[in-house]
């Protein structure tokens, strides 16, 4: 990435939100790799790393007044899915219209459990595949470019 190059993305990406998704409160969802660049670029200008807000209980930074979270594991699964394809990446929307599924029709067919006495400890495995999806495609803004 070149330098202030989230700075500007995060921009654009604003700038290409549509009047419907001010109805929702909107989060940026970053890569590691494009949360440095934007990190290096605040340092640069001599400015705070910024407000931060509490999201779910968490301090998250914020750009302009929406919340960042940084997805580390983006940047792996870019690498080992992808070869590393576009890896910088970010995704503006809300929480709302991100859909979680599972190819199971109850979590509790998948579940094992046992407990170990001498431990004093319950264990439990869980197996199946998941999957995040969008609902309307709308109220999400993408950004990905190659390095």
């Amino acid at each position: 990435l070149s330098a202030n190059e989230a700075d500007q993305t995060l921009e654009i990406m604003i700038d290409a939100i549509t009047p419907e998704m001010y109805e929702y409160d909107l989060t940026f969802m970053i890569t590691s790799s494009l949360w440095r660049n934007l990190v290096h670029t605040l340092k640069d200008r001599n400015t705070q790393l910024g407000d931060t807000v509490m999201k779910n209980g968490l301090k998250v930074p914020i750009y302009e007044g929406f919340p960042i979270i940084v997805r580390p594991d983006w940047d792996k699964w870019i690498n080992v899915a992808q070869g590393g394809t576009k890896p910088h990446r970010a995704m503006l929307t809300t929480s709302k219209n991100l859909l979680f599924a599972t190819d199971c029709t109850s979590d509790s067919e998948m579940i094992e459990t046992w407990y170990n006495q001498e431990a004093q400890m319950r264990r439990y495995r869980v197996q199946y595949k998941a999957q995040t999806a969008y609902l309307h495609k709308e109220l999400v803004v993408l950004a990905g470019f190659v390095d």
